[in-house]
């Protein structure tokens, strides 16, 4: 190797620039994970004070004093349990406390803890319900006691002078056969006192018609005047009738005049 070509290559060597030895300045937020410095580099904060800004906004939008106290609205198939009791949910359907107990408030009880309702909300949702309750069967009750009164009113003009005697007869009806009270009280709900009492004086119907043949005036029951009519001109069309009555027969000539009186009443 020449000289010259030596001397070249030792000054090359003597400007060539040595590699830094100083150490590189750490970032400002220390030693973090990676996904927290992505973080970080997504909000732009350059140091401390942007962070502690940050919050103090955060603060300012929720409050100091909700701290701790936000929820999480759970997912499809997750347990709602920790999001209903931070609501004010009790710990279970047995701490809710209502003013009326009973089967159908223990029912309650458990559908409220079910849905999630805080005492205050089962509690109003149950005084609503009871008013509303109490609200329709008022209502129910005046309507029935209003049709009841209209019903008593159509028997009166159906039977006429005949009401009064035929009332007794279909109690006496009603006592021959043994119904309680309780039990007319629920045939008149289910039927109606109009219905309930045509249906009793046929019964009483029945009875007279035994009572002219045997001779028995225990039934009391009487025809309204177009009841008694109307039998008449059937008694008229029946042939066999007509034949002992007009012979003399003691049993029809009685039938007809008791009858006759009730179609014609003074």
């Amino acid at each position: 190797m020449s000289e010259s070509s030596a001397e070249v290559l030792t000054d090359n060597s003597a400007t060539a620039e040595p590699e830094s030895t100083e150490p590189q300045s750490a970032p400002w937020y220390g030693q973090v994970d990676e996904d927290t410095q992505g973080y970080i580099g997504n909000k732009g904060w350059q140091g401390a004070e942007d962070v502690i800004h940050g919050y103090r906004n955060l603060e300012k939008l929720l409050g100091h004093d909700r701290a701790g106290r936000t929820v999480t609205i759970p997912k499809e198939g997750e347990d709602p349990s920790d999001f209903y009791q931070k609501l004010g949910r009790p710990e279970k359907s047995d701490d809710y406390r209502f003013d009326s107990e009973g089967e159908l408030v223990d029912w309650f009880k458990s559908q409220a803890f079910d849905l999630g309702l805080s005492q205050e909300q089962a509690s109003k949702l149950l005084s609503n319900w009871d008013e509303h309750v109490g609200g329709l069967s008022e209502a129910q009750e005046t309507d029935l006691n209003a049709k009841y009164e209209n019903e008593w009113s159509d028997l009166k003009k159906d039977w006429g002078s005949a009401y009064d005697a035929n009332i007794n007869a279909a109690k006496k009806a009603a006592a021959k056969f043994g119904f309680e009270a309780d039990e007319i009280d629920a045939m008149e709900k289910a039927l109606g006192p109009r219905k309930l009492f045509h249906r009793m004086s046929d019964i009483g119907r029945a009875l007279a018609e035994d009572s002219f043949e045997t001779g028995d005036r225990e039934s009391n029951f009487r025809f309204s005047p177009a009841e008694a009519k109307q039998r008449i001109s059937d008694l008229k069309l029946d042939k066999q009738f007509m034949e002992q009555y007009l012979s003399g027969n003691k049993d029809a000539i009685a039938k007809m005049q008791s009858l006759m009186q009730a179609a014609y009443p003074e």
